[in-house]
């Protein structure tokens, strides 16, 4: 099964064939990667951007504001299109978002079914071959209207593209400009193939408008209504009201507690072994197996974090969301033979920390000064904006800069998928990493402290116009950095020198915060 999902929100999948219309969100350089089975090279995982940039290809692509409204305004009257005589009484509150939703594509018929509206009557009867692909151009575009420009967009394919081979393929886009006066001029009698069971597909879209309200703040209000318009009544566990909210339980407010204890300073294995007791029936529910899962991978744990994904992704009721996160931490972890045991519940001890001794060092460049100002010739430097740092690109030609910038990006996605959250180039990334080597002192490996190290050092480079002057030796602990004006740092050093020392000459905070602030006095 392929996923197109923005942020938690499943947009649009296909069972029978890959999607199509979604591909235009994205570039080939967008790829993500993962280990072919045997070893045998790498094969493609998914496609990672942000709302941000795939929106702006969409308007590129001439998908503006205008030819939204346009388009689903040559489409109304809404309400004689409609999949139910319930969702037609609130036809007239439709907007493209919704009334061009595609929800599942069906790609022997290269057409969505539509999820409000019946798209794949509607798109017979456009006189366009391409029409389907046109309407679900739009709705995409709506969906990014929605969200924060930071908000991630994956793209999950299925599991027959083979070894060195991409499913990407450049979406033909221009004639979605057609879209309003093909639209004005279609055939509208009996267009409509009713839902089989209407009650579930409100319940479906109840769901869906929660999700969306939750990654939305403009646009929050009108969801609610929408909500509140299709509330039923429903087992507790999908209760909707017009706040859009679920009333808590003695169990959820246990899991938020120790979901604060997972993002902050909680030990870690003492929240996965509490989630891993819950998750403990033959058949737990899908989003605490994932919330298990991901404790464990916090923990560096992917053993266990394996296991708990693959419950959830033989539990046939499992959600898409869920379902997609399980898939997303099997990609992105290295398979073992470990993974078909549970977890233990009972305390367990950490393992010591690995450490590779290089020249009698413990930790390379751990006993460098935390900075040394030395005289340097004037650089031009032109700083970036933050960036995403999953998806932010690697240099042309600087060897060493594409090495941490590779390094960094796979530090990003553990995060993504341990804590669910996106790091940016900015402190905030480096308290979340700062936190994280604190609750995991004593069960860090060399090469995690390694990745720590190159995403502070893309940081300092992409806000601050740090570049390397020293990149010889093995150990990149001692590679060197100049951050302007005349700053010279070790990165990895300095976070080997954090993990050793601790706070003593400053958490890593406070050293961005110095340079930043002598960067910007100049």
């Amino acid at each position: 099964m392929r996923f197109l999902a923005v942020g938690e929100w499943i947009v649009a999948r296909a069972e029978d064939g890959p999607l199509e219309a979604e591909y235009a969100l994205f570039e080939t350089s967008d790829v993500i990667l993962s280990a072919a089975a045997r070893g045998f090279g790498t094969r493609e995982q998914s496609y990672l951007t942000t709302a941000k940039i795939a929106r702006a290809r969409l308007r590129e692509a001439g998908i503006d504001d205008a030819l939204l409204r346009e388009s689903v305004d040559a489409l109304r009257p809404l309400e004689p299109l409609a999949r139910s005589p319930a969702l037609a009484a609130i036809a007239s509150d439709l907007e493209a978002a919704e009334a061009f939703q595609g929800g599942v594509f069906r790609a022997n018929a290269r057409a969505y079914d539509g999820a409000w509206i019946d798209l794949a009557a509607v798109a017979r009867a456009c006189d366009m071959d391409e029409a389907a692909v046109a309407m679900q151009l739009l709705h995409l575009a709506a969906v990014l209207d929605e969200v924060p420009p930071a908000t991630p967009v994956r793209l999950l394919g299925g599991d027959d593209v083979k070894p060195g081979e991409r499913s990407w393929r450049r979406v033909r886009s221009e004639f979605a400009r057609e879209l309003p006066s093909v639209l004005r001029a279609i055939d509208r009698p009996e267009l409509v193939a009713a839902a089989a069971d209407e009650h579930a597909m409100r319940a479906a879209l109840a769901i869906e408008l929660r999700t969306r309200a939750a990654l939305s703040d403009v646009y929050r209000p009108r969801l609610h209504a929408l909500a509140s318009a299709l509330a039923v009544e429903q087992a507790a566990d999908v209760v909707v009201d017009s706040d859009l909210e679920v009333e808590p339980s003695t169990l959820i407010d246990e899991l938020r507690s120790h979901g604060d204890m997972l993002r902050g300073d909680g030990g870690l294995t003492d929240v996965a072994q509490f989630l891993t007791a819950l998750a403990r029936a033959s058949d737990p529910a899908a989003d605490l197996a994932i919330l298990a899962a991901r404790a464990w991978l916090a923990c560096g744990e992917t053993a266990y974090a394996r296991y708990f994904a693959r419950r959830v992704l033989e539990n046939d009721g499992a959600s898409e969301s869920a379902y997609v996160a399980a898939e997303e931490i099997l990609g992105a972890t290295s398979p073992t033979d470990q993974s078909m045991n549970p977890p233990p519940v009972r305390s367990m001890r950490p393992p010591p920390v690995t450490i590779i001794a290089v020249g009698g060092a413990a930790h390379p460049g751990a006993s460098l000064p935390p900075t040394e100002r030395i005289e340097v010739p004037p650089r031009s430097t032109r700083p970036a904006s933050v960036e995403i740092v999953e998806t932010m690109p690697a240099p042309a030609a600087d060897t060493a800069r594409i090495r941490m910038t590779e390094l960094a990006r796979a530090l990003a996605r553990d995060y993504r998928l341990a804590y669910g959250v996106t790091l940016q180039t900015d402190a905030t990334a480096i308290e979340a990493m700062q936190r994280h080597l604190v609750r995991r002192a004593g069960s860090v490996k060399e090469d995690e402290l390694a990745r720590h190290g190159a995403l502070l050092s893309e940081i300092l480079a992409r806000t601050l116009g740090a570049y390397w002057i020293d990149t010889s030796g093995a150990e990149v602990g001692r590679w060197s950095m100049i951050v302007p004006p005349s700053s010279r740092v070790w990165p990895v050093g300095r976070v080997h020198r954090f993990f050793q020392r601790g706070s003593a000459d400053g958490d890593l905070v406070d050293f961005y915060r110095e340079l930043e602030g002598a960067a910007r006095a100049t």
